[in-house]
């Protein structure tokens, strides 16, 4: 038995050159992936970013909304289901952004 035999080639192990190949391959496929990640991360800020834009526009028409109803009458009462007989003063104020 020679010692000294290349048996690389009959064995199936990669040759040097291969091996390098197959290196450079795995980088590429996982760039190639985040890229596809990145992807898919950017339309989920885009649908976030306008999901917060459409909330702030319902925001601001509430705030309007409140506004104008806010002229109330601060005498005004309202019947207590819970008891029967018994009025409570209505304490009535539009909601502030710092409440939220």
């Amino acid at each position: 038995m020679n010692i000294d035999e290349d048996t690389s080639q009959w064995l199936g192990c990669p040759t040097p050159l291969e091996m390098y190949k197959h290196q450079c391959v795995m980088p590429q496929d996982e760039i190639a992936n985040l890229h596809q990640q990145l992807r898919s991360a950017r339309k989920n800020i885009q649908g976030l970013i306008q999901m917060k834009d459409h909330m702030a526009t319902g925001k601001a028409s509430t705030e309007v909304d409140s506004r104008r109803h806010s002229t109330i009458s601060p005498g005004l009462t309202w019947k207590n289901p819970n008891r029967v007989g018994e009025s409570a003063a209505l304490n009535w104020s539009p909601i502030s952004a710092t409440t939220c």
